[in-house]
């Protein structure tokens, strides 16, 4: 473990040439024993496709290599830079005579200095004729860059089939030091119900019950912390404000009954779904639902069917947002849906709720009825989606879309301004014949504040597809660019002409046009696996020999990326042997040439060759950064960054271009609280006729 492989030789070229100038490189390690590799990331806080701070894309991902010893579920990191694909095995099973131990990885900070594994062994049991097999032990730990490791938890063999402890870690910090989980096991001393799921939280070291703080529900009862799977953000950026979600007992003695959200900070706790003063709550029925939070944990926004605010008479669910006071205190709670629907109201249905954005400006959700004039009303037997943005509530899709669940990013993709929506249905929204086939589709916010949808699985020719899109995989990393431009999907069906009817085609959707990346025409089906967030890359599973540092039956991670490649390396020279240790002989003088000198202007000068990008003057003022760009030729410039809003825009010449970026919630927050905040911006030019896109890095801090 902790071994690096050397950096190998550039991308073999395509059979045709890629869309947008890409390139496909491998990023796995060249032979992965036959084994598919996977891409890691279990948290939604915390994906793992980013651009870290090498100027390169970092990739996590487990799968089975000859060096690891039995050949099964080691972590693998890579990490490109301007030369190749760095590989380091950063975890190997060790050979275990009870069973083999199987690595997950669940997140990592930004510059990968630390990562959050979860180690399980797998263990038959044969009790009868069939083999059954179960988890355990299972060990969660901190990984450091230096290969050092802190233990979170750990949990032995079950003692029997009917209990067997489980670990599920719901929600982290941006920098892994606060890391929420829930178990059947008892890891302290507190006196709990038997077999109760508890919620526990580890921060800075220490490690105790999420819910064992002044304010805190009766914890014997046990609860979750509000998001099982990891798919909605449930911890600040960071670690100061965790969501719960605990049973309590009605009355003392009786049974555990409905969950209330609470929110911990620090080491204080209150409950969130509390009815306001003067407001009795009635039986739930069903617990709320927690639908997400802001970067900083200050707003969230869940589903309640108990009435909490006087307006809410219209016994069904209603959306609900709740703010955090800044001195602390109990969260000040808000019916965002009540004054719609009359006493009919419009019910925000209980399953999969809904998701915030990253930056906390939006929220999506489903509701059965009318809201502003928008929608199909209820009855339907369907929701219609709706975008809760800049306190308006905005129509995204009608109820006759049939959108699926929303709490899981598998189903539907919502960029981190939350200005773009990206789902797969079957109903026909275009009227492109899709037959009931599911195809995907991409809802924009346009400059009139509404949401417009495009087809972007469809034929461009017209001509109806035969087979669903395929797009989302076991992963939560996004299929879709922060800016929205940038697509990655399959299909069986040729939309291309370069495409082959009836196979897996790997497509890349960019800004309306359509691309091929790769025909699957082997043995297993290719997948994609993510796109970056600036659009660059484009990652995939395939099978075969996409690259010469590739072997025919091999089950890779590639990236297409855009003006991607590596410089050919230099071979050192043979050595000599005979005449050729003789060396180089002199040759003869030639005649000095006459100088001359010309001059040419206007059009009939040549073109000259589009040279790199340049920045000239980054300035920080107010809540944007403003960057003067030399543009080296026509083409399309953008600035892209973590911390601001994507910006891009086309220039009909060489010269200077003046860009102003503004800085997100996020960013905005930050620089409140701390005075200062620091964003890395990448500037990148795309030349009007093609050929390879040029890019500069540069970061600057914003001051108050």
């Amino acid at each position: 473990a902790g071994a690096s492989a050397a950096l190998l030789p550039a991308a073999a070229p395509a059979a045709q040439p890629l869309p947008g100038g890409r390139v496909i490189e491998l990023v796995s390690p060249p032979d992965t024993n036959n084994e598919s590799a996977r891409p890691g990331g279990g948290l939604a806080s915390n994906p793992l496709i980013f651009p870290d701070g090498r100027l390169a894309m970092s990739q996590l991902f487990t799968a089975a290599f000859p060096e690891t010893g039995n050949g099964w579920g080691a972590v693998w990191q890579s990490v490109r830079d301007p030369l190749g694909w760095t590989r380091t095995n950063l975890e190997s099973p060790p050979d275990e005579q009870l069973g083999r131990w199987h690595f997950d990885i669940l997140a990592g900070t930004p510059d990968l200095s630390r990562m959050l594994l979860q180690r399980i062994t797998m263990r038959s049991v044969f009790a009868d004729q069939q083999g059954v097999r179960f988890r355990g032990p299972s060990v969660l730990e901190v990984r450091e860059a230096s290969g050092a490791r802190t233990t979170i938890a750990s949990i032995p063999y079950p003692e029997s089939m009917e209990n067997r402890p489980a670990l599920e870690v719901s929600g982290a910090s941006e920098d892994l030091r606060t890391v929420v989980f829930t178990s059947t096991a008892r890891l302290t001393d507190d006196p709990l119900e038997p077999n109760a799921n508890q919620v526990y939280l580890w921060r800075d070291g220490r490690l105790e019950l999420a819910g064992a703080a002044p304010g805190g529900p009766e914890i014997a009862c046990g609860g979750i912390a509000s998001s099982r799977d990891g798919s909605t953000r449930t911890v600040s950026a960071d670690g100061s404000v965790v969501y719960l979600q605990f049973s309590a007992r009605p009355v003392a003695g009786s049974q555990c009954g409905d969950r209330h959200i609470h929110v911990r900070v620090g080491d204080r706790i209150w409950q969130v779904d509390a009815p306001e003063p003067g407001v009795t709550a009635g039986t739930q029925g069903q617990g709320p639902s927690l639908i997400g939070t802001g970067p900083d944990g200050r707003t969230s926004y869940f589903r309640s069917f108990t009435a909490l605010t006087a307006d809410d008479v219209n016994g069904v669910g209603d959306l609900y947002r709740a703010d955090l006071p800044a001195g602390g205190g109990d969260p000040t709670v808000t019916c965002v849906t009540c004054a719609w629907g009359g006493t009919a109201g419009v019910d925000v249905p209980d399953s999969e709720a809904g998701q915030v954005s990253a930056d906390g400006s939006t929220v999506l959700f489903r509701a059965a009825g009318v809201i502003d004039g928008q929608g199909s009303p209820a009855g339907t037997g369907h929701y219609n989606l709706f975008a809760l943005r800049d306190g308006r509530i905005r129509l995204v899709v009608d109820a006759s879309a049939q959108v699926p669940g929303l709490g899981n990013r598998e189903n539907v993709n919502l960029t981190p301004d939350g200005r773009h929506v990206l789902f797969a249905t079957r109903t026909d929204l275009t009227n492109a014949g899709t037959a009931g086939t599911s195809q995907l589709y991409r809802a924009a916010l346009g400059a009139d504040g509404t949401y417009g949808v495009t087809c972007v699985s469809c034929d461009p020719g017209g001509a109806p597809p035969t087979a669903d899109a395929v797009w989302s995989g076991n992963n939560l990393n996004a299929f879709i660019s922060d800016d929205g431009r940038t697509v990655s999907f399959a299909s069986v069906d040729a939309l291309t002409p370069t495409a082959v009817a009836g196979v897996r085609n790997l497509y890349v959707w960019e800004d309306g046009e359509l691309g091929l990346i790769h025909t699957g025409l082997t043995r297993n089906e290719p997948a994609p696996l993510g796109v970056s967030p600036d659009g660059d890359d484009v990652y995939f599973d395939a099978y075969g020999a996409l690259t010469t540092e590739t072997a025919q039956t091999t089950d890779s991670i590639y990236d297409a990326r855009r003006g991607g490649g590596f410089p050919t390396p230099v071979l050192p020279p043979a050595p000599c042997s005979g005449d050729g240790c003789r060396g180089a002989q002199t040759p003869q003088p030639t005649p000095p040439a006459v100088a001359t000198v010309s001059f040419g202007g206007g059009d009939d000068a040549p073109a000259p060759k589009a040279g790199k990008v340049r920045v000239l003057r980054p300035k920080a003022k107010g809540q944007s950064v403003r960057v003067d760009v030399q543009a080296p030729a026509a083409g399309r410039l953008s600035v892209t960054g973590e911390r601001v809003r994507s910006l891009s825009r086309t220039v009909t010449k060489a010269g200077s271009a003046r860009m102003a970026v503004q800085l997100t919630s996020d960013a905005r927050k930050i620089l409140t609280r701390r005075k200062r905040v620091k964003v890395a911006l990448k500037v990148t030019f795309r030349p009007a006729g093609g050929g390879a896109a040029s890019s500069a890095r540069l970061t600057v801090t914003v001051k108050r």
